[in-house]
């Protein structure tokens, strides 16, 4: 495939994470790499045009009912803990042995285990408030209690971490639900069970999905080139807590908390070809998300963060297509002179 790419004239890559893997990867004696061009998806109107409706208020009122001070304390779960080591290569078995072996144990990655609120202005009272809280949940204790916070995660397969939301909906259950969008009938086989989780098809209307949450999560185990839903959340004023995969840390326009995984493993052949029915899914750990999730989800946080992601992303929007397309333009002309 390289000694395809290496007669092309150029290539236009949709994230600086593309671009970089090209980069890091094409090196092969012999084969020259073309040139890399990053046009970013907005460029080509891939998100519409908007106006696009503000979420945040709503969710936020969600929280400010759910997360108030006046809440007692439901369970004391501890922060899952521990190290724990990758499954051995074997034949890819069942999705369900695949989506609830991993557990929620730690593995260490070069980015670390503690979750970083990337861009985010929070004072070092309130992170040590949230580590405090972060093993326990609470409940509103009135004759009618609030309805739960929804967190929302779409398109969910194994590959974009459907063990991590499983064991986040188990720690989590009693304090948030869940809606998830399953991109795999067997995943909403596993997830259907649990009864803080409500599992949908995919919808054409993406945007009466995210009404419906006040957060979403983007736990990918895999190299994502962008990550469209981080965006599409974004421009509706919801904050998105993303893993450390591929482009998603740049979809998160640092402003988005962002926590490690430990990406699938795949072995190749003596060629190098990937061997897909070999992938092996690493255990992972969910103690970074619960942080994260109880840190994003503090109404004084959220407020702020809904906002700065509402304005990066339209600031995106709008930089895709003033500047990103001409320039694309411009590039295409240079390689043709």
């Amino acid at each position: 495939m390289l000694k395809a790419w290496s007669q092309l004239g150029g290539i236009i890559s949709v994230s600086e994470a593309v671009a970089g893997y090209l980069r890091e990867w094409w090196p092969r004696p012999g084969l020259s790499m073309p040139p890399v061009h990053v046009v970013h998806l907005s460029a080509f109107g891939c998100f519409g045009h908007g106006p696009f409706q503000d979420f945040g208020p709503s969710a936020l009122k969600q929280l400010e009912q759910c997360c108030t001070p006046a809440y007692t304390t439901l369970a004391n779960k501890p922060m899952p803990t521990g190290q724990d080591t990758p499954t051995k290569p074997t034949e890819a078995g069942t999705l369900a042995d695949k989506l609830i072996a991993p557990a929620n144990k730690t593995i260490p990655t070069r980015h670390g285990t503690q979750a970083q609120l990337a861009g985010a202005e929070t004072a070092q009272q309130q992170q040590s408030q949230s580590a405090q809280q972060a093993g326990s949940c609470t409940e509103h204790r009135s004759a009618q209690p609030a309805p739960l916070p929804v967190l929302g995660v779409l398109k969910l397969t194994p590959e974009k971490g459907c063990s991590i939301v499983l064991a986040l909906a188990r720690h989590l259950r009693g304090c948030f639900n869940f809606l998830v969008v399953a991109g795999d009938p067997k995943v909403a086989e596993v997830l259907s069970p649990q009864p803080n989780v409500s599992v949908i098809e995919p919808q054409d209307d993406i945007g009466k999905v995210l009404s419906r949450v006040c957060l979403v999560l983007a736990p990918s185990l895999w190299f994502e080139s962008w990550g469209m839903v981080v965006t599409e959340a974004m421009l509706r004023g919801l904050p998105c807590i993303i893993s450390n995969a591929g482009g998603l840390p740049e979809a998160g326009l640092n402003v988005c908390p962002v926590c490690p995984v430990a990406p699938i493993e795949i072995p190749t052949d003596s060629e190098g070809t990937p061997i897909w029915t070999l992938r092996q899914y690493p255990k992972q750990d969910i103690g970074p998300w619960v942080m994260a999730i109880q840190q994003a989800t503090q109404p004084n946080i959220f407020a702020d963060l809904s906002r700065r992601c509402r304005q990066a992303a339209c600031s995106f929007l709008m930089q895709g297509a003033q500047s990103e397309l001409p320039g694309l333009l411009g590039w295409l002309q240079s390689l043709s002179g």
